[in-house]
């Protein structure tokens, strides 16, 4: 967000499209049968905690808004325990619909094979370095 030059808005896209698929990709491994409703909804994070964490985890311009949209979005209690059944009894259902979008080919590599961020950062650097013509170093 705050890098000199910024980065393209297609940049950030890109990253989060990658993220979102390493994210679907293990969604779709996942077993919600396994899970223990009752023990989640039990140890289910407080609108205290969600602030928290927050507020260690971002910078100062960005905690106000994530904490606001954090809590509007939370949800506890039998509200919770609905959605995780509904999750669970839906889920053969969800996952075929998007199951075909992941064939064996489009997996991710394994832990191994996947370059840390700060790899990915560092190259990302080096093709904005040579597109935006300025000697640009990565903090």
């Amino acid at each position: 967000m705050d890098s000199e030059p910024p980065l393209s808005h297609g940049f950030k896209v890109g990253i989060g499209t990658v993220a979102s698929c390493a994210l679907w990709a293990d969604a779709l491994e996942f077993d919600p049968a396994s899970v223990d409703v009752d023990q989640l909804v039990a140890e289910a994070p407080g609108a205290a905690e969600i602030e928290a964490k927050c507020r260690s985890l971002l910078i100062p311009r960005l905690v106000n808004a994530a904490v606001e949209q954090s809590l509007a979005k939370m949800v506890t209690g039998d509200a919770l325990r609905q959605r995780l059944l509904t999750i669970q009894s839906r889920w053969p259902e969800i996952r075929s619909r998007c199951a075909h979008s992941w064939s064996p080919q489009r997996r991710r590599p394994p832990d191994s094979a996947r370059p840390e961020p700060r790899t990915i950062q560092r190259r990302s650097g080096s093709i904005w370095r040579v597109y935006a013509g300025r000697t640009y170093r990565p903090s």
